[in-house]
């Protein structure tokens, strides 16, 4: 699995046609394709899976950016955000609270 956010953003098919360009909820990198659908967040993490969450920075209903919990429970997550610098395996906490979450996801290959 060689997909990084640069490949992902490398193929202009999994970006919406309007701006802003939002990542379509299928998208295809390296070979793959992956879809993503509606989860809860505790009920995934707890089965081993992480789960894409959209958040709000500005605190507004749609989600701006996008990270991956990978643990946790009861709001007490880690994350995966490819924005913030060396961001990997790090409180959700440390960066956004639960409540900034709009939009919660599991991925499907």
């Amino acid at each position: 699995r060689g997909v990084t956010p640069q490949t992902i953003n490398g193929i202009p098919d999994n970006f919406a046609s309007y701006y802003p360009a939002w990542l379509k909820h299928t998208i295809s990198a390296d070979g793959s394709t992956s879809s993503r659908v509606s989860a809860s967040i505790d009920s995934e993490l707890s089965a081993g899976r992480p789960v894409v969450v959209g958040i709000s920075y500005d605190g507004g209903p749609l989600a701006d950016h996008f990270l991956v919990l990978i643990s946790g429970s009861n709001g007490d997550y880690q994350m995966n955000d490819p924005y913030t610098p060396n961001g990997h395996d790090i409180p959700l906490a440390s960066h956004y609270s639960v409540g900034s979450i709009r939009e919660i996801y599991k991925v499907v290959f």
